[in-house]
This record gives C-alpha cells, sequence and structure tokens, in this order.
C-alpha cells in the first residue's frame, strides 16, 4: 500500500481545492479564510486530497474534506482526516449529507442536531451550507476523550 504525505496547503492551492469541492458538490464558503489550516495530499505536485478542521470555542469542525474524483476509493480522504483528527484535542464535529458512513468508519458517531455545541450552532455549514437532513457526527480529539456537551 503506498504511503500519503499530508502537508499544509499553501494560498496557492485555494483554486485547485475550491475546485475540488465544486466538483463534488460541496460549499466552498468560508474556505479562503482557512486555507493555512487545509490538510493536503499532492500527487506529482498537484493536490489529490484535501480537508481542514475550523477552530471553534472548545470544540471544532471537520468540512471540505475532498479526493479528487480519479483518485477516489485508495484511502485518500481516510489519510487526511486520521491526520487532522491526529492534531485536535478537543471534540471534532461534521455534518455531512453523503458520507455518513465513511465517518462512523473513522470512528465518528452519529449525534441529534438538538445535541450540537452552541460553537456548532453558529457556524455557516450548521446554519445555512448544510441542509437540515445533513447528519451530524462527532468524535473525539486524538488527545481529547470528552463527551460532547451543548
Amino acid at each position: 500500500m503506498k504511503t500519503y504525505r499530508v502537508e499544509r496547503a499553501v494560498p496557492s492551492d485555494l483554486d485547485r481545492i475550491e475546485n475540488l469541492l465544486r466538483e463534488a458538490g460541496l460549499p466552498t464558503k468560508g474556505v479562503s479564510p482557512l486555507i493555512a489550516r487545509f490538510a493536503v495530499v499532492r500527487e506529482e505536485g498537484q493536490v489529490v486530497a484535501a480537508g481542514v478542521i475550523e477552530p471553534l470555542d472548545g470544540a471544532a469542525l471537520l468540512r471540505s474534506v475532498v479526493v479528487d474524483a480519479t483518485r477516489r476509493g485508495q484511502g485518500l480522504g481516510q489519510v487526511v482526516v486520521n491526520h487532522l483528527v491526529s492534531e485536535a484535542d478537543v471534540p471534532i464535529f461534521l455534518l455531512t449529507e453523503t458520507a455518513p458512513a465513511f465517518f462512523a468508519s473513522l470512528g465518528f458517531e452519529h449525534l441529534p442536531r438538538s445535541r450540537a455545541p452552541e460553537a456548532v450552532r453558529h457556524t455557516q455549514e450548521y446554519c445555512s451550507l448544510c441542509a437540515e437532513s445533513a447528519a451530524l457526527m462527532w468524535r473525539s480529539g486524538h488527545a481529547n476523550n470528552d463527551q460532547p456537551h451543548s
């Protein structure tokens, strides 16, 4: 199995990441200010997978996890998510309409939206970018085993 190196995005990666997100039908709003926080996997210098953890008050929001359509099914999404989770020290939340099984396989658990922490409820994703039908999921960060609280 190939080993992938995860690194921080640079400002010139923004267009590529936004294009990957659009191609996957994911929102690009709010991505630009987070570009320096993105974790990316490159192949031949081009970003083929990316994701970011948006810091919140006492929590974090995993968002914008995307893999180039030609590279899906090769474990790149898992590599990015595991890297991001390993760096987090607060509970991590996410909203997904299309990939709850993928995130469950990485240790994320479903959580009723009514139990979303206040910090998550105030994000663009929770308020407007993701449909109300999007699954809310959570897991502890690498160094944190706390239960979610509202």
